[in-house]
């Protein structure tokens, strides 16, 4: 396996452990180490193309994850957001008749 490869493989097990533990702030750099690792993977020569079409396919169904994680951590905090703004009003209410 190519080294530029094993650095693929290898920050897609961290995007998995950051994923793991919410860590959205390291899952952000982590990403844009992921996309300079599949670009120097693409250029290597000599590359070898069963191994990165697989590593490939395994980030492709990690970021699967990711993405659905993703979007029920927002949809988690636009519920949060709602209550909030429900108690504000009810809040507010409250005020104007005490």
């Amino acid at each position: 396996m190519s080294l530029a490869i094993q650095r693929l493989d290898e920050t897609r097990d961290a995007l998995a452990a950051a994923l793991e533990c919410q860590d959205w702030d390291s899952i952000g750099s982590l990403d844009f180490a992921c996309r300079a690792h599949i670009d120097e993977a693409m250029r290597e020569l000599p590359r070898d193309d069963d191994a990165l079409r697989l590593s490939l396919e395994k980030l492709m169904a990690f970021y699967g994850k990711l993405i659905y994680a993703s979007r029920m951590q927002r949809n988690e905090i636009a519920r949060e957001a709602s209550k909030a703004k429900r108690s504000q009003k009810a809040a507010n209410v409250y005020k104007l008749f005490g």
